[in-house]
């Protein structure tokens, strides 16, 4: 008997498959945004909320950082892994609760074919806060995993974020004893988590290692403001595993920013006794720790680690490089290069972004995927052009700035830094593509979350680590 095809395209060729990707990708990414003023409504395209997040971001966070490079770098740096943080322990609780729900449906198929077999099962007992629904276990096609497409019953299932109209890590307490207002308990967790945290700080900075540690007079404020945000976030993500989980990393965070103050990426060296090493060593060992105490069961508390401990790397890890770029003996230095990475990759991705758009206004069909079946819409065209236009910008900031540095120098590490960027922004795809989520939040219009818009950030970072490493030696 001849197979019969399930997809709904029988006839299509591959190109047809992949240009139809990119419409359903466009009608993930490209959310309108309704303003209601009055009588008025005023509707903005996805082009135009990234074009008012750059104009009011970037001027913002320029003059933040020219004016108080040591207090901005370390501050923001905080607040973006605590908010990263929060966004990342909602794709992993997502994409835990999909793997242990596929497992358990496979497993009890296996039991109904083989009766006789003894399972001795995943070992999980999964409760999850998330409504329940149907999970779709349509297979794809011969064809469709050919091309790599994703079955398109797939996208169908997607939700814009993991954690609207979620319960979270304050729930039970807030429907308890507050009525349902998880915000009111989060602020009041945050403020006496803040309190404690932002003693700790003081203890540990006090102490001859940190004591010569300059924040440039604003060495509580950070700690405030780090503190707060830190448990704020932690009320807010999925159950109090999670919420424990980033306050854990947050404070190793803080104690990577204080290492690196006192000795930046040039001189990591400076100190015998403590090596970075060292805080990513405690932290898997935290992880592991609190899964094994919490895990319902083997499986469980595999998931669980190996989601957490790549999270850890990804999130902390990564800002890690950009916090370890405060050199105060290099204060010039660091700022305009910080200033400079960062309008590198924004430039990059936004002119690949518009210069796509503009693509596809014209109907140009012959685009050649990086990787189409986890992001439709990155291709070798758009990363070209981000490579080019990251490379002008470069060139036009640096004699801006006077950064130090041959226009070979530059112009490599320019170009590494935007496609190591790329990188990052597929890893991010492919954890919100696991996940079934189209952002990994909501915060900054035209882009999602905060994961969504530094993903490629992260990962240039390190480019440019080692640029700094070589103009300041």
């Amino acid at each position: 008997m001849a197979a019969v095809s399930t997809s709904p395209f029988p006839d299509a060729t591959p190109d047809i498959l992949h240009d139809a990707a990119r419409h359903s990708q466009d009608s993930i990414t490209d959310d309108t945004w309704t303003i209601t003023l009055g009588p008025w409504k005023l509707q903005l395209s996805n082009g135009a909320q990234r074009f008012l997040s750059a104009l009011v971001l970037a001027p913002l966070i320029t003059f933040f950082l020219w004016s108080s490079p040591v207090f901005a770098t370390t501050t923001v740096c905080a607040v973006v892994a605590a908010v990263s943080c929060y966004e990342y322990a909602w794709i992993a609780h997502r994409i835990h609760l999909r793997f242990i729900v596929t497992l358990e449906k496979y497993e009890e198929a296996n039991t109904v074919v083989h009766p006789s077999c003894s399972s001795t099962g995943s070992g999980v007992s999964y409760q999850s806060n998330e409504p329940t629904y149907p999970v779709e276990m349509t297979p794809p096609t011969a064809l469709e995993r050919s091309q790599g497409q994703p079955p398109v019953g797939e996208v169908m299932e997607e939700e814009v974020v993991a954690f609207l109209n979620k319960s979270c890590a304050v729930t039970p307490v807030a429907a308890r004893f507050f009525c349902g207002r998880e915000w009111l308990v989060a602020i009041i967790v945050s403020v006496f988590g803040t309190i404690i945290s932002s003693f700790l700080f003081r203890l540990v900075s006090s102490t001859d290692a940190f004591y010569t540690v300059n924040f440039g007079g604003y060495r509580m404020y950070y700690a405030v403001i780090s503190s707060f945000a830190t448990w704020m976030c932690a009320c807010l993500t999925p159950d109090w595993k999670y919420g424990t989980l980033l306050v854990f990393q947050q404070e190793l965070f803080t104690g990577l920013t204080l290492y690196s103050m006192r000795c930046p990426i040039n001189d990591f060296s400076c100190d015998n006794i403590i090596h970075p090493a060292m805080f990513l060593m405690f932290g898997i060992v935290g992880i592991l720790v609190l899964r094994l105490l919490t895990s319902t069961g083997p499986i469980d508390y595999v998931v669980h680690i190996m989601l957490d401990i790549l999270g850890f790397f990804y999130v902390i890890g990564t800002l890690f490089f950009i916090v370890s770029f405060v050199d105060v003996d290099r204060k010039a230095t660091y700022r305009k290069l910080i200033i400079a990475l960062l309008y590198v990759v924004w430039a990059a991705d936004s002119g690949a972004y518009f210069v796509g758009q503009v693509f596809d206004y014209f109907n140009y069909k012959n685009y050649h995927p990086l990787a189409s079946h986890i992001s439709p819409r990155k291709d070798y065209e758009g990363t070209l052009i981000a490579v080019f236009v990251g490379m002008g910008t470069m060139f036009l900031a640096s004699d801006v700035l006077s950064i130090n540095g041959t226009i070979a120098e530059k112009l490599f590490f320019s170009a590494t830094a935007v496609i190591v960027g790329r990188i990052g922004d597929l890893f991010q795809s492919l954890l919100k593509r696991a996940a079934l989520v189209k952002h990994s939040g909501i915060l900054i219009p035209g882009h999602g979350g905060v994961l969504d818009r530094i993903d490629a950030l992260m990962f240039a970072s390190i480019v440019f680590s080692r640029y700094f490493g070589a103009i300041a030696d």
